[in-house]
């Protein structure tokens, strides 16, 4: 009786030198992406002035930061992922000012496009979210996936000590003016997320975006608790209430046309659901 032949095993669908050449390749890829995000936090745009002594500057990463000047003092809000501290010296340039005139740092979150700037700024108070300041100290990471590419791309720098900013109020006179700067905290783009009121001018960071000609809520990958971020955006506008809003300035998009800030807070508005 004629025995039969073993079958063959199945020939594998790819060998094993083509999964190690791909995942070499995919390697390369991760690291040139990393490599090319990492360059962008040096980019730089002109700066705008969007009213008497408002200015606003797309830094690297598409991130916006914001100048203030009132009488002899200068805020800025967020500081940008350039440690070298480049996009705020612009700002301060544009503001006919110099970095000894800077009065403060106010972070709308510790993601390192919101961060890293101020760590050209030693001397400078930083201000960050109760819940972000770990994160300011290097103490931990931020958990979503986009933040730990970020801090991949943009390795952290050391910063100055940072101080609490939610719950917190600064005067500053101008002349026969005081100019009052609000913080409030909005957690949702990370636990620490603050937003600031000074005048009729409303500052949100990331948790929320100008796109199209409208406040819209953040994308995902800005967005690490959607739920924690409507019911900050509810909680926003009852504290804001009583303000004729001139300017919403966001983190990502730039602002709301001078003037427009209050029609474009009730058109967000009205696309939350009630709940």
């Amino acid at each position: 009786m004629t025995e039969r032949a073993a079958p063959r095993p199945p020939r594998p669908l790819f060998s094993a030198g083509f999964i190690l050449a791909a995942a070499a390749a995919a390697g390369l890829w991760v690291l040139a992406g990393l490599a090319g995000v990492g360059r962008s936090r040096e980019g730089l745009t002109p700066v705008r002035e969007l009213r008497p002594n408002l200015f606003s500057e797309r830094s690297g990463g598409g991130v916006f930061i914001y100048g203030v000047r009132a009488g002899a003092s200068v805020l800025v809000i967020d500081a940008a992922a350039d440690p070298r501290g480049r996009p705020v010296d612009l700002l301060l340039t544009a503001m006919h000012g110099a970095r000894e005139h800077l009065t403060g740092l106010w972070a709308t979150s510790a993601r390192p496009d919101h961060v890293a700037g101020a760590a050209a700024f030693p001397a400078v108070p930083l201000y960050v979210g109760q819940s972000d300041l770990p994160v300011a100290a290097e103490a931990r990471r931020l958990p979503s996936v986009f933040d730990r590419v970020l801090r991949l791309a943009w390795p952290p720098s050391s910063l100055p000590q940072a101080r609490v900013a939610e719950a917190g109020t600064w005067p500053f006179v101008d002349g026969d003016a005081t100019h009052i700067l609000q913080a409030w905290p909005t957690p949702g783009p990370t636990a620490g997320s603050v937003s600031y009121l000074f005048d009729d001018i409303l500052f949100v960071g990331d948790l929320l975006s100008w796109r199209e000609g409208r406040l819209v809520l953040p994308p995902p990958a800005l967005d690490a608790d959607p739920v924690a971020t409507r019911r900050s955006v509810r909680q926003l506008a009852e504290r804001v209430r009583p303000v004729a809003l001139g300017l919403v300035c966001t983190g990502h998009g730039g602002c709301t046309p001078d003037g427009q800030g209050a029609h474009a807070w009730q058109q967000l508005l009205a696309t939350l659901s009630p709940r």
